[in-house]
């Protein structure tokens, strides 16, 4: 048998036949092969060319709305792999989905809460201050004013005292200033929303009228039907809060509720807070949080808002399409997209719009967890938008559009909690005695002594209160009457006792802090009283003076007419010279002072006789509209000429 090398060495004639046809067979396929293969590689080369030409076609830009979850029902991740499976269909279609980020002009999130509740604390000081003064009328100011904030601004609401003793203060600025209706109703406020220890705390003492009114209001609550109030967010973990007081995380129902307005708020950390000032009534009162984190601008915030509470509002629509005029890069339709997931489906809902305002409803989709039939549910939608994008066929808006329809909202267990109103504090002390030995029956002899006391305490206030508004009345008083002496004393001295008064009256402040620094207060009284009575004895002087100036006067004038009328009419020269020589003296009177010419003293303005005039003027323009009426009759032309003729023929 011969080996591998001689065997390939060996002669084509010596092979047998089988080798032979081996050989055949590849010598014709190798030659057929040679022969198709031109025809191999121009279907080849078309098939790259058309792919080639598909990839350099330009793709449709299309504007997209991020797609919102509604009522918190998707993650964030779902609601990510639920676009990208979306978007992939329509790159797949030829599309350039162009999503917008929302938050391009947003500005990080800074909760006010503690900047306000500065605020709100200093206007409550200054209350408090104003109260201990007594001044009623200011510590109201400052009162009310927090409470108008609070209530504007109730979602920052962290501590209970800032409204509880806000109200106590204007209650009881109320009943001293004898307003015991506004009262009444302040006190009714401060019963349901608050508790004795948050209006008890502050430095103002409150009065004994105050706590019999407060008294009153605690036993008309408890008369009341109470209700409940349920509060629920769209956010896990949110922190709710009820005229500032913390009750926890939502969703929370709060029995016994006292009707009237409370002031409600949901916080999380991170978002923006909400808050709302809700009326409870004998019935049950929801309400839902709706917590979202700052965009970049109001209108843009309440589109997103509508669109994750399941609806599209006229005004998202509008946003939506300046955000497409201004922000497009040449796409003339945008998309909005949002998403829920109800049990194991996950429910979607596509609205096109362009630059206009106009919308396109597209049918609602059901994908599974998987979105495997994705492209089943979204079949025909790339044809329908290609249309859109060579004319829209849409209608605008007119009323607000519900995402998707027959959607149901999934609401966590509710949490029970009982409210605690009234003005009864339970401290320490208090709670040890109550637990301590059997409850102790009040009888008729202490419930009139009770009577008597709370009569001697309001009967001590009344009497305080009393001399404080005399004691203020006698320090104005004082004020006016030094005013006015300071006045007179300023009228009456003139230009010569200027200096004089200057020095006076800084001999007189001298005096006074040499008298501060001694300590010597009733010195000084007298030194008050001393200077007092010398002004009014100098007063005194000065008119008597006076008095007796204008007798001389009226004497020495009546004497000259006497000698005028016995000397006759041929002395008026001398009338007149006589008069122009008493001129300097009747001016001379007219002049502040006793002892020469000083400053002239003001003279009064006469009065006008306003009547008169205004009887004068009316008479004039009587007379005057007579006179042309007059003068246009007499001068007109006849408006019409009656004539008749008679002949005679006889």
């Amino acid at each position: 048998m011969l080996t591998g090398p001689a065997r390939r060495g060996r002669p084509l004639l010596e092979m047998n036949g089988n080798s032979l046809k081996r050989h055949a067979f590849g010598f014709v396929l190798a030659f057929s092969t040679l022969a198709a293969a031109p025809a191999w590689a121009v279907d080849v080369d078309d098939l790259l060319s058309e792919g080639n030409k598909e990839a350099k076609k330009p793709k449709v830009p299309v504007f997209v709305i991020p797609f919102q979850p509604v009522w918190k029902m998707a993650k964030a991740e779902l609601v990510a792999e639920t676009y990208k499976n979306v978007a992939s269909e329509f790159r797949q279609a030829g599309f350039d989905l162009q999503s917008y980020d929302l938050r391009v002009d947003a500005k990080p999130f800074q909760d006010p809460s503690a900047r306000l509740a500065k605020v709100w604390a200093r206007d409550l000081r200054r209350a408090e201050q104003y109260t201990q003064k007594l001044r009623f009328r200011m510590a109201k100011k400052h009162a009310s004013k927090v409470i108008r904030q609070i209530l504007q601004n109730g979602e920052h609401l962290r501590e209970p005292k800032l409204l509880c003793r806000s109200l106590a203060l204007v209650a009881e600025a109320d009943l001293r200033r004898g307003n015991a209706g506004r009262a009444e109703k302040i006190l009714d406020k401060l019963s349901a929303q608050c508790d004795g220890a948050a209006a008890s705390q502050g430095d103002a003492q409150l009065s004994t009228a105050f706590e019999e009114a407060m008294a009153d209001a605690d036993g008309r609550r408890r008369r009341r039907v109470a209700g409940e109030l349920i509060i629920r967010a769209d956010e896990p973990h949110a922190q709710v809060y009820v005229n500032g007081r913390a009750l926890g995380e939502a969703p929370v129902r709060i029995k016994e509720m006292p009707p009237g307005d409370h002031v409600v708020g949901v916080t999380k950390a991170g978002l923006k807070s909400w808050g709302k000032v809700v009326k409870v009534g004998s019935e049950a009162a929801e309400v839902r949080a709706s917590l979202s984190a700052k965009l970049g601008g109001a209108r843009k915030g309440e589109m997103v808002q509508a669109l994750r509470d399941n609806q599209l509002t006229t005004g998202g629509v509008g946003s939506a399409a300046k955000l497409l005029s201004a922000m497009g890069k040449g796409a003339k339709v945008g998309i909005f997209g949002v998403v829920a997931k109800e049990g194991a489906a996950i429910r979607v809902r596509l609205i096109a719009f362009d630059n206009r305002g106009r919308v396109h409803q597209f049918k609602p989709m059901n994908f599974d967890t998987d979105f495997l039939t994705t492209g089943t549910e979204m079949f025909g939608f790339a044809d329908t938008l290609k249309a859109l994008n060579e004319r829209f066929d849409g209608k605008s808006l007119k009323a607000d559009l519900t995402m998707i329809p027959d959607l149901k909202r999934a609401n966590l267990p509710l949490r029970d909690l009982a409210w605690a109103a009234g003005s009864g504090r339970a401290g320490p002390s208090r709670r040890a005695s109550r637990d301590r030995g059997p409850l102790q029956r009040r009888t008729a002899e202490d419930r009139k002594r009770e009577a008597e006391e709370r009569a001697r305490k309001r009967d001590q206030e009344r009497k305080r209160m009393f001399e404080d508004r005399k004691k203020r009345d006698r320090e104005a008083r004082d004020r006016r009457s030094a005013r006015r002496d300071v006045q007179d004393e300023d009228r009456r001295s003139g230009p010569i006792r200027r200096d004089d008064r200057r020095s006076r009256r800084d001999r007189d402040d001298r005096r006074g802090r040499s008298d501060r620094d001694r300590g010597d207060d009733w010195d000084r009284a007298d030194n008050d009283d001393r200077r007092r009575r010398g002004d009014r004895d100098r007063d005194r002087d000065w008119d008597d003076d006076q008095d007796r100036d204008d007798r001389r006067g009226s004497a020495r004038r009546s004497d000259d007419r006497d000698d005028d009328r016995a000397a006759g009419g041929d002395r008026g020269d001398d009338r007149r010279s006589k008069r122009d020589r008493d001129r300097p003296r009747e001016a001379a009177r007219t002049w502040s002072g006793d002892d020469g010419p000083r400053r002239r003293l003001r003279r009064r303005r006469g009065r006008v006789n306003w009547g008169m005039v205004g009887g004068i003027g009316a008479a004039s323009v009587l007379a005057i509209g007579g006179g042309y009426f007059a003068y246009q009759q007499l001068t007109g032309a006849p408006a019409e000429v009656n004539v008749g003729v008679t002949w005679n023929t006889q």
